[in-house]
Formats: C-alpha cells, structure tokens, sequence
C-alpha cells in the first residue's frame, strides 16, 4: 500500500460463538434462542455468528447446532 503502514481493527469469532469469548457455551446458544423467540436481537457480526449455517437467518437449527457443539455429540467445526 505505497509503502506505508496499515493497521486495521479487526473483530473475529468462531461460528456459534456470539459473545466472542473463544468457546461455545450456554451462553451463545442461549443468545441464539432468546433471538429465535423474539425476546431480543441479535446484529451485525452477532448475526452472522449465530447464523451457523449461513442462510441468512437464525432459526431453530442454528441453536440445535451449537447446542450439540456444546454438549460435545456433533461437532460445528
């Protein structure tokens, strides 16, 4: 980049992990649940963490998935 230095700021997590702490807990999967009952909302790279299979919308199967990760029967990655 023309020779000088660029910093950038980024934010990663892992799929299924909303609160960015490194692990999947009860925690994320519960984020998940209270967002598919409509008792709060989930945005922005929230969203698209809990979105763990990528079709545009947290659903049921997104909390089953994280929920097995957690429970160690289905690995989600």
């Amino acid at each position: 980049v023309d020779g000088e230095a660029v910093v950038q700021d980024l934010k990663i997590h892992l799929k299924g992990d909303i609160n960015g702490d490194g692990k999947l807990m009860v925690t994320d999967y519960n984020a998940i649940l209270r967002h598919v009952k409509k008792k709060s909302t989930l945005e922005g790279y929230e969203f698209d963490c809990a979105d763990v299979d990528g079709n545009g919308k947290i659903m049921v199967t997104d909390y089953n998935a994280v929920l097995k990760h957690v429970k160690k029967t289905q690995a989600l990655w």
